[in-house]
């Protein structure tokens, strides 16, 4: 079968499975299902001592596999899905780009508050259903089916694969769409007029800067070195001349004539 892998290492030798691939991996998984079921298990194994469905068939006989309930098989299905944390908010809980709410989670959000540590919840995705996850609720000690708020293309299940295939489509879709000619433009005009924004708002500080400079050009204060106003003084000023004070020393001279030796 083109894009076998061989045995070993020494048998495959240059051999390039992915470049020889003929067929694609959803066509394998339906024909390994098919080889699975009508080949190998109707045939007897290599020692010829026994063939698969002969030997299912006997052993349901004596030990017929036990029947799930609805519960049971909901339970299962919540066990065996794949396990993400998420947190729980006003609306609801976000799976990648999928948001899951319902009447009874707001219910569960009125009657128990919960706090930075609690809001975090373990979820489980079924890959082959992604219409709904299970969310376990520590106060109810199980896990409650919370359905997506958007509206699949179908009412039937979806699985992960097909969402992210319309997705990609309809990503497709929306980029045909875009005039990418005046979305350039609408950039290109952006950018200049925060440019000239920008031009603007220097050009603004330094007329601001020069002004105060010409206020104390005027003010005479100058940049070089600190100085200050001087306040003129309230106190009105006299013309009348500064008394002179008399001098205690101006008689000594004649004082002293009348002082006598001893």
């Amino acid at each position: 079968m083109p894009g076998k892998t061989f045995s070993n290492i020494l048998e495959k030798g240059d051999y390039n499975p992915s470049k020889e691939a003929k067929v694609r991996f959803s066509t394998f998984i339906n024909e390994f299902h098919r080889w699975v079921i009508d080949v190998y298990h109707q045939r007897p194994d290599s020692r010829k001592t026994r063939i698969p469905m002969v030997k299912w068939k006997e052993s349901f006989e004596v030990l017929p596999p036990s029947i799930m309930t609805q519960n049971d098989e909901l339970r299962f299905n919540a066990i065996m899905g794949k396990t993400y944390t998420r947190t729980l908010t006003g609306k609801g809980i976000s799976y990648d780009t999928l948001r899951y709410d319902c009447t009874a989670l707001a219910d569960y959000r009125k009657r128990y508050p919960q706090s930075k540590e609690t809001c975090k919840k373990t979820i489980k995705v079924d890959p082959d259903d992604i219409t709904t996850i299970k969310v376990f609720l520590e106060e109810l000690d199980g896990y409650l089916e919370v359905p997506c708020t958007e509206q699949f293309p179908t009412s039937n299940k979806i699985s992960w694969y097909e969402y992210k295939t319309i997705r990609s489509h309809h990503r497709q879709i929306i980029d045909a769409q875009v005039d990418k000619l005046n979305l350039a433009k609408a950039r290109m005009a952006f950018s200049e007029n925060i440019a000239l924004e920008q031009q603007f708002q220097t050009s603004q500080k330094k007329t601001k800067l020069q002004s105060a400079k010409n206020q104390a050009r005027l003010s005479n204060i100058s940049d070089k070195k600190p100085t200050t106003i001087a306040p003129e003084s309230s106190e009105p000023r006299s013309n009348a001349p500064h008394a002179t004070k008399p001098d205690v020393f101006s008689s000594w001279n004649d004082d002293n004539d009348d002082l006598e030796a001893f």
